[in-house]
């Protein structure tokens, strides 16, 4: 199954990133709430909207194909198959056929479309998995630099167990929402690790950060709860699916072996900075959300409840899990410092982790679920970007949410 030409795959790469990078500037113009990060996930969204089945897909289906589903071949046999079958019964109604008869033929035609449905269905996986793993491999570049020109993490030996904490809190929580809405394990397990993928932008901090944010704490913990969701990822991904999910996790861990050797200024900050904000994340978000196939919820009476419920849940379960791993520690996190960690690329990331998903095969867009949790992700992240402000204000307006411990009654 050779697939479409690596040439195509960049091709509709560079279109997305160009599609979301003017979305975002767009609305970094009109002043959206968050700022930069905010513009550069909900610009990447709307680009993935543009250049999805729902407007490219129906004003210029030939081109969304060959750019975006692949499988062009295959999808001509299935039609060519297809046709002479509706010939074919045509021609036996003509004869006055039995029941018996016209359902015998159809059982027939079912039974050579098969094999070509899988075909097809088995192309179109893999372009979406080619094309995911080009945006993985740009998102590496991204985090590679944000590492590498970063702030350094340090100290908080009990980083790796609290990241651990979060995500087991997180996979706990969407083990029952998978249950409950007949989700496949392996897409539980993504969806787990997207809610609790920390952040792998907090060393270069995008808007004006919390102190809490940029302090070593905050980017230790981070790093391990990157590093841990893209390994759940590996783990619950077929093998030959790993590098999608490995390039951004050792891009991340070269970064931050190569920038403890390396003197960087702030030019170098701003460069990297502009760089995420303005290309690399509204391209990996617009990867993530062009294969989201909105017209698929009309046909399933859960899937907006489960796109509902994916935005309302996924990250919190693992930001309760974090705070509650992180009250041993000498100086224990309060509501606020949370807050500020999150602020520094949080929601951001988790966009930038979705387009992993269906690079790894953990979800098909092709159905009602896979589609429905794309979306929830995505809807998920840009709803954290466009009210951490309006949140961080309110905490400062209450002094009480400063302490460790719930106030007293």
């Amino acid at each position: 199954m050779p697939g479409e030409p690596w040439g195509v795959i960049l091709l509709g790469l560079a279109l997305a990133a160009a599609a979301a990078a003017a979305a975002a500037w767009i609305l970094r113009g009109a002043g959206i709430a968050g700022g930069r990060p905010a513009a550069a996930v909900v610009g990447g969204l709307l680009a993935g909207v543009l250049l999805g089945p729902a407007v490219l897909g129906r004003v210029a289906p030939a081109a969304h194909e060959r750019l975006y589903l692949g499988a062009i071949a295959e999808r001509r046999a299935l039609d060519s198959l297809t046709a002479r079958q509706a010939a074919d019964l045509i021609a036996l109604q003509a004869t006055a056929p039995t029941p018996e008869a016209i359902a015998d033929l159809r059982s027939r035609h079912a039974a050579e479309q098969a094999p070509l449905v899988d075909a097809l269905n088995a192309a179109r996986a893999q372009h979406r998995s080619r094309l995911g793993t080009a945006a993985a491999a740009l998102l590496a570049v991204g985090i590679g630099l944000a590492a590498w020109c970063g702030r350094r993490p340090a100290g908080l030996a009990s980083a790796p167990i609290a990241a651990a904490i979060a995500l087991g809190a997180e996979l706990g929580v969407m083990v029952l929402i998978g249950r409950f809405f007949g989700l496949p394990w392996g897409l539980t397990v993504g969806l787990a690790a997207t809610g609790a993928c920390g952040s792998a932008f907090a060393g270069v901090p995008m808007r004006w950060v919390p102190r809490a944010g940029r302090s070593a704490p905050a980017l230790t913990t981070g790093v391990w709860a990157f590093v841990l969701a893209c390994a759940a990822i590996v783990l619950a991904a077929d093998p030959g699916r790993w590098p999608a999910a490995l390039l951004p996790a050792g891009a991340m861990l070269i970064g931050l072996i190569a920038g403890g050797a390396a003197r960087r200024g702030q030019s170098a900050r701003r460069a990297v900075r502009a760089a995420l904000a303005n290309a690399i994340i509204p391209a990996a978000v617009a990867v993530a959300a062009l294969h989201v196939e909105w017209w698929r919820f009309a046909d399933d009476g859960r899937a907006w409840p489960l796109v509902l419920t994916v935005t309302l849940v996924a990250g919190n379960a693992a930001i309760v899990g974090l705070w509650l791993a992180l009250r041993r520690i000498p100086d224990p996190p309060t509501y606020t410092d949370l807050v500020g960690w999150h602020a520094t690329g949080f929601s951001a990331t988790q966009a930038c982790v979705a387009t992993l998903l269906p690079a790894t095969g953990l979800c098909d867009p092709s159905t009602s679920a896979g589609s429905a949790v794309l979306a929830g992700i995505l809807l998920s992240a840009a709803v954290g970007e466009t009210t951490i402000a309006l949140l961080g204000a309110t905490l400062a307006g209450h002094p009480e949410t400063h302490r460790s411990e719930p106030p007293a009654n």
